[in-house]
């Protein structure tokens, strides 16, 4: 059962951290290994509306018509990953939730922009045709100048949500860095990592994990916002929403696999709209 009207009561960081990861799966979906004709159409329409719609339907949660959009867009987004997979991102945040109770969609946000840098190499074409079906990049950009445009445009949005990353979260450094080891391995096992356009180590994901990397999505795109009140919105979003975070678990590559087994469900489910 797909209904917008049920989301109406959902508080600002749920609406952001499932709206990026809806963005996330269309964003992999795309640039996957795996993506084909049909996951293509819907990938890019799932973009394009959460990338438009995303910022209302946060800062005006009674905004029906940002609501729909949103929630068709995932809809479309589970569709498009439903059957090309999602890519490195998903892989690396998944231990994130399991070893550090880091909710899903928001230790997708914490990777989206840095992750998207590192990945653009492989599949430059492709991550520009995202940045211009979104409306970041014009048209008559080139590819190089789109793909940047884009990983600008994903700091710059990680950072009008007020996503954290891992120390503004509240991970302490000892456990992070005692982490990544295993974090590269568990990520690896998730086979996620093997449909990113450009296939990574183990080292190259421990480098990507490192918080001077992850943290930028906030150090970095602080810079850009526009608006005052963004910035300080950050602290009492963080201080009102995030959840108090739980000790850390050494949770079994099976905790990972079954992150995944449950997404591909959901994606699976059967749509049904009724009329308002």
């Amino acid at each position: 059962l797909v209904d917008y009207e049920l989301t109406l009561s959902m508080p600002y960081r749920l609406t952001a951290d499932t709206g990026i990861d809806s963005l996330c799966h269309a964003l992999e979906a795309y640039v996957s290994r795996r993506a084909n004709p049909f996951t293509d159409s819907v990938a890019l329409t799932a973009m394009r509306s959460i990338h438009d719609n995303i910022r209302t339907a946060c800062a005006e949660p009674d905004n029906r018509r940002a609501r729909e959009a949103m929630m068709l867009a995932a809809t479309q987004g589970g569709m498009a990953f439903a059957n090309a997979s999602v890519t490195l991102i998903h892989g690396m945040s998944r231990p994130i939730g399991a070893l550090f109770h880091v909710p899903h969609g928001l230790s997708n946000a914490m990777l989206l922009p840095e992750v998207t840098a590192w990945s653009v190499d492989g599949a430059g074409a492709r991550y520009a045709d995202c940045a211009r079906y979104m409306g970041i990049a014009a048209a008559s950009d080139g590819d190089n100048v789109a793909t940047g445009k884009l990983v600008d445009g994903l700091r710059e949005l990680c950072a009008d949500l007020s996503v954290p990353g891992p120390r503004e979260y509240g991970i302490a450094e000892d456990e992070w860095f005692g982490s990544l080891e295993l974090m590269a391995q568990q990520a690896l096992d998730s086979g996620s990592p093997a449909n990113n356009p450009r296939v990574p180590e183990a080292q190259e994901i421990i480098e990507r994990l490192r918080p001077e990397r992850t943290d930028q999505v906030i150090g970095h795109g602080t810079r850009h916002v526009r608006h005052a009140a963004v910035a300080h919105r950050r602290s009492a979003v963080l201080a009102e929403e995030l959840p108090v975070r739980l000790p850390v678990v050494q949770a079994p590559t099976l905790r990972v696999l079954l992150d995944e087994v449950q997404e591909e469900a959901c994606a699976r489910t059967v749509v049904l709209h009724a009329p308002v």
